[in-house]
């Protein structure tokens, strides 16, 4: 009974060593750290992240698939903060993709988030080479389903996009 006793005045103690000694954060504290850990976080995910990509055909949203991109700023104290995302060819993971079907004279405009320095535009052939390349799009004697990838050019980098379109003779 003694050791039992015994047993439980030293188990008290050992706790109250333990955890009456620390001194919890207070509600200030705590939240604080939270919106600093959260807006930091929130930051360097948006911007290390390209903008994206939305193709309006005939006033018809299609999201472009995003790709790999390079990405980058510096920080006021000249730190250097960059991401290099790889990913399978656009052109292919928009293959299967259900494209919008369009007609040789609709009008598709590029709509990024944040406009880009310059872009070019490729064609892909089924093989994901490349048939073509321009600075706009241009479906003279072109039909059926095509894949198209768009690499965009900003001062913090580059991304490539592409979304598959059918085109009607």
């Amino acid at each position: 009974m003694q050791h039992k006793c015994l047993l439980a005045v030293i188990m008290t103690f050992i706790f109250l060593a333990l955890f009456g000694c620390s001194s919890p954060k207070s509600e200030a504290q705590t939240s604080n750290t939270e919106s600093k850990k959260s807006g930091t976080e929130t930051e360097i995910h948006d911007f290390l992240t390209p903008p994206s990509l939305t193709v309006l055909a005939d006033e018809e949203r299609i999201l472009a698939v995003p790709g790999g991109y390079s990405w980058s700023r510096t920080l006021a104290d000249g730190i250097i903060e960059s991401v290099e995302a790889d990913a399978d060819s656009p052109c292919d993971t928009v293959k299967k993709n259900r494209a919008k079907e369009i007609n040789q004279d609709t009008k598709i405009e590029l709509d990024f988030d944040i406009p880009p320095t310059s872009y070019v535009i490729r064609i892909c052939n089924e093989d994901n080479t490349i048939a073509s390349s321009s600075a706009d799009l241009n479906f003279d004697n072109q039909a059926g389903h095509i894949s198209y990838e768009v690499q965009g050019t900003w001062e913090e980098g580059t991304a490539i996009y592409a979304f598959p379109l059918f085109i009607k003779e």
